[in-house]
């Protein structure tokens, strides 16, 4: 996506052979983190879209992560891209704005948030 859109895009990943990978096939304008993304401060990404894909095993995780999400950038719409969330319901001022489903497991999902 940022090179589409020549953007500065920004990934934080638990996994540290999935992050190693990911260092080797990144593009110009993706910085890429290792860690756990609880351990980081959200909005110094200045990023009004974020991209979850697979996260969360746990939903008390997921249900942390929507409440911290929630909270930054209080007066922007967001943007939450999720690919295979199927289980979670989204509060409803996530309000659905395009999905396609690529079989029973895999869902790309795109909302948009008002937060104010």
């Amino acid at each position: 996506m940022s090179v589409l859109n020549k953007i500065k895009s920004y990934g934080i990943e638990f996994d540290r052979e999935v992050h190693n990978h990911s260092l080797k096939i990144r593009k110009k304008n993706v910085r890429l983190y290792c860690g756990n993304i609880f351990d980081f401060k959200l909005s110094q990404f200045k990023s009004n879209c974020f991209i979850l894909i697979d996260p969360f095993k746990k939903s008390k995780d997921s249900n942390k992560f929507f409440s911290r999400y929630e909270k930054i950038f209080k007066k922007k719409i967001k943007y939450l891209i999720t690919v295979n969330i199927l289980k979670n319901k989204l509060h409803k001022k996530y309000q659905l704005i395009y999905c396609l489903y690529a079989g029973k497991n895999r869902c790309l999902k795109i909302y948009k948030i008002n937060s104010s």
